[in-house]
Parts: C-alpha cells; sequence; structure tokens
C-alpha cells in the first residue's frame, strides 16, 4: 500500500470521531453545535447529509434538541 493511499484511509477513519459534545455556539446568525475532536480540538459539528457543510439551527432550543436526541440514540 503506498503511503498517500494510507494517510487517505487515516483519514477517512477518524472523520467524524467525536470526544465530545460542548455547546450550542451562535456564529454567523446561526446556531451551530460546538464539539471537540481528537484531531481538530474544539470545531463545530458538520452535517455529513450536506456535504459536510456546518450543521445549522435557527434557535439555540433547536441545537439544544438534537443533543437531546443525540444523547439518548448513544
Amino acid at each position: 500500500m503506498s503511503k498517500g493511499k494510507e494517510s487517505n484511509n487515516r483519514l477517512k477513519h477518524r472523520k467524524g470521531v467525536i470526544d465530545m459534545i460542548l455547546n450550542p455556539k451562535l456564529f454567523a446568525g446561526k446556531w451551530c453545535i460546538e464539539v471537540s475532536t481528537p484531531e481538530f480540538g474544539k470545531t463545530i459539528l458538520l452535517d455529513k447529509e450536506k456535504d459536510f457543510s456546518p450543521l445549522v439551527f435557527d434557535t439555540e432550543e433547536e441545537a439544544l434538541d438534537y443533543i437531546r436526541k443525540v444523547m439518548e440514540d448513544n
């Protein structure tokens, strides 16, 4: 296996690894969810359904509801 392919596979494997959900955060007029990841530290939760653009909510309550749902599912 070439080195380039190996690092690409490792990135795919690690993408989406979240240590902890931190809190909703207002960013450019929309609410996002701040998370902590091993690779990037604090970052914004991305939406894998929408080409990994930031997952946004209109209100803080919607963001909190999403966090509660994720916590219940795990």
